[in-house]
């Protein structure tokens, strides 16, 4: 924030800019897009407009790249401070309000999903307490009530077989109620990076308890076991493997027309001498 302060109150910058400046480029601090993402959800931070860059000779060029202000240099001072003392509740009611006016088919539900705090949006009737709301994660076609205690006692111990960052982002999304971008600010990590995190967390929990497949049955274990003369045919390394021959050996009963593996045995192949 210092880079918006005092005489740069009313500066707009280039995002890559302020990654650089801010020390996040190369061999700097790490998760800018984490920082960034806080400081735009407290509103120290707005994007207002997005721009090209200009070359020496002032010609735009390239994609265009968002801009980040201050909300005081948009708005005013005047304007920003006066909210300070309204209720969150009511500048949610507002933000609703105008989101109608610009989206006259949206529905209030949608709406909260995407303005609204994670405690404030409409969750369907599946606000359970942990740890109800982990089961129902794991398995959304099993109520969380009917789990048994054999489930339960599972389910502890497949979570203690989790690599330390998959158990923090469970244990504080589940029992803290925090959410992915929260998360990655603790950890130094991008709310993405958390996702994967908790996705992978959730694959290895519902393996060893036998609610659904960690994945589904590749080619290797739907491809059929070929029978001996058919592997043999086909240039299997089994047939030679099994009646103890080496690979020369069986190349060479090939080239007597033989087939690779039958009929060949030791005695009656003769080895090549040395050149």
């Amino acid at each position: 924030m210092d880079l918006f302060l005092e005489e740069n109150a009313d500066a707009e910058r280039f995002s890559f800019e302020v990654k650089e400046k801010a020390g996040f480029g190369k061999g700097g601090e790490k998760n800018f897009e984490g920082t960034l993402t806080s400081l735009e959800m407290e509103t120290y931070l707005v994007c207002s407009d997005f721009r090209q860059r200009k070359n020496k000779k002032g010609e735009a060029y390239g994609w265009h790249i968002a801009v980040l202000a201050t909300p005081e240099h948009l708005f005013g001072r005047e304007l920003v401070t006066s909210c300070y003392a309204e209720d969150p509740q009511d500048s949610l009611r507002k933000i609703v309000e105008r989101v109608r006016e610009l989206v006259p088919g949206a529905e209030e539900g949608s709406i909260l999903k995407l303005v609204a705090a994670p405690e404030d949006r409409p969750h369907g009737g599946r606000n359970f307490p942990f740890p109800q709301n982990l089961f129902h994660a794991i398995s959304k076609e099993t109520p969380p009530d009917a789990w048994t205690k054999d489930q339960i006692a599972g389910l502890y111990v497949a979570l203690g077989q989790l690599v330390p960052k998959q158990q923090r982002v469970l244990w504080e999304k589940y029992l803290d109620g925090k959410s992915n971008a929260q998360i990655g600010t603790e950890l130094s990590r991008t709310a993405g990076t958390v996702s994967t995190y908790h996705r992978k967390a959730m694959v290895r929990l519902r393996d060893p308890l036998g609610l659904f497949p960690s994945r589904r049955p590749g080619r290797r274990s739907q491809r059929r076991t070929l029978p001996f003369a058919s592997a043999s045919k086909f240039g299997s390394m089994r047939p030679w493997r099994q009646q103890g021959l080496s690979r020369w050996e069986t190349c060479l009963g090939r080239q007597r027309g033989t087939p690779a593996g039958i009929g060949t045995s030791r005695a009656s192949v003769q080895r090549p001498g040395r050149i």
